[in-house]
């Protein structure tokens, strides 16, 4: 067992917390979304859980096995989210050719596919689609934004979570890890700062 990182096995329970914050999440987004027609943090709330889960799963694999091994990761993610994910997407983009009209065939099959491949929210930027625009006809692929957003993140993770353990690990040392990570997230939350200014 790695010694750096030995705190991350002592504690693999079943955490009532964690489930207690997502519902949380679940309440702000129906709330949200049924009386004032808005967004809410909800999904936020989703994504934050998800990244503390999966990132204390690959913390406890390096501290058990001394290393992370990104397909393992990987391939656990595709069992638990693939089966239902494109059930419902293949089922949707089936029922689409009777209620779809023809007119939006051809944009129907885009966001099939870029949904298959969990790039719904990119499609949607570079379409700059309202998710709120009353307006707008609503996509039947358009809630897949949040999965691909997800997905996308796991893909990432373990590339960058792999090496900053390495160096941590190399320097006895969780500052490494920490600081890499707060750099990221530093990066990341000014990009959203900067994008949410542009659009508004």
């Amino acid at each position: 067992m790695n010694k750096t990182f030995d705190v991350y096995t002592l504690d693999n329970k079943y955490r009532k917390d964690i489930q207690g914050v997502r519902a949380i999440g679940a309440i702000l987004v129906l709330v949200f979304h049924i009386w004032f027609q808005k967004v809410s943090g909800g999904v936020d709330v989703f994504f934050v859980v998800s990244g503390f889960l999966m990132t204390g799963m690959l913390l406890r694999q390096y501290a058990r096995d001394g290393n992370i091994k990104p397909f393992h990761f990987w391939g656990g993610i595709i069992k638990r989210v693939a089966p239902s994910a494109y059930v419902v997407l293949l089922t949707t983009f089936i029922l689409s050719y009777f209620f779809v009209p023809p007119v939006y065939w051809v944009a129907t099959i885009h966001e099939f596919i870029f949904s298959a491949g969990h790039l719904e929210n990119l499609l949607l930027i570079r379409r700059e689609v309202d998710y709120l625009q009353i307006g707008d006809p609503a996509s039947p692929f358009q809630q897949y934004w949040a999965l691909s957003i997800q997905v996308q993140f796991y893909a990432f993770l373990p590339l960058l979570i792999g090496p900053l353990l390495y160096i941590s690990n190399k320097m006895k040392s969780l500052i490494p890890l920490m600081l890499g990570v707060s750099i990221v997230f530093f990066y990341f939350f000014c990009l959203l700062v900067g994008l949410y200014a542009f659009y508004s």
